[in-house]
């Protein structure tokens, strides 16, 4: 497989998994591929932070719930809460008011 279609198929790992600079390591790539995932590593945990501080979500539940349509929190696994709630669910829980 050559070099670009490997790259191409790693790009959304890459940029998806956490501390992923010592996978890379592992599968063989140069030291510069490790020293850019590092560098991708940080970029996205400032992201989460920013994002975790201001909206109670990381920029992962973002993504998750935009693309399943429901308020996602990858987080609620830790309290055995469901990941993604219906969007809907949220407003037909609060009392009617005529």
């Amino acid at each position: 497989m050559s070099k670009i279609i490997r790259l191409i198929l790693w790009i959304p790992i890459l940029l998806s998994a956490a501390a992923c600079a010592p996978l890379i390591g592992i599968l063989g790539y140069s030291g510069q591929a490790i020293q850019a995932a590092a560098q991708m590593d940080q970029v996205k945990l400032m992201a989460d932070g920013v994002s975790y501080v201001s909206t109670g979500k990381t920029v992962s539940d973002h993504v998750i719930s935009a693309a399943t349509g429901s308020d996602c929190k990858v987080t609620n696994i830790l309290s055995k809460a469901p990941v993604c709630i219906a969007a809907n669910s949220e407003t037909s829980s609060a009392p009617a008011t005529n």
